[in-house]
């Protein structure tokens, strides 16, 4: 659609290029008309409308050791996902500020609700 000029530009909400956008990316650079609207990857070359996913789960840590909790686990994603990465990053980074890091339990899931509902029943 881009190539054809049926569409003005193209919003990725993944971590991923389409072999297309690929392509329009490398031909023109920082003109191409593509941005990323959700995992952000520098490698991609294209600009990105994000959230800072260290930051926010490092906050999110905090409060719960603010409200006292001394055992917190994580559901996340799948371990080669970059929301998941960045997530951890900021999960080990409070648990580090705090010396908690050990007591920290990661467990691997795949962002579905169905996973996530699944997952707390069976943790310690």
């Amino acid at each position: 659609m881009l190539r054809r000029n049926e569409a003005a530009g193209m919003i990725v909400l993944g971590h991923r290029l389409p072999p297309t956008a690929r392509e329009i990316v490398q031909q023109r650079g920082a003109a191409a008309p593509v941005v990323n609207g959700c995992e952000f990857d520098p490698a991609l070359g294209i600009p990105s409308v994000h959230i800072d996913n260290a930051a926010a789960a490092r906050a999110v840590m905090e409060h719960l050791y603010g409200l006292g909790h001394e055992q917190i686990a994580v559901v996340g994603g799948p371990p080669d996902n970059p929301l998941h990465q960045q997530r951890l990053q900021g999960v080990r980074a409070a648990g580090k500020a705090r010396g908690r890091l050990r007591q920290q339990r990661i467990v691997p899931g795949d962002f579905s609700r169905p996973d996530g509902a699944g997952r707390p029943g069976g943790l310690p």
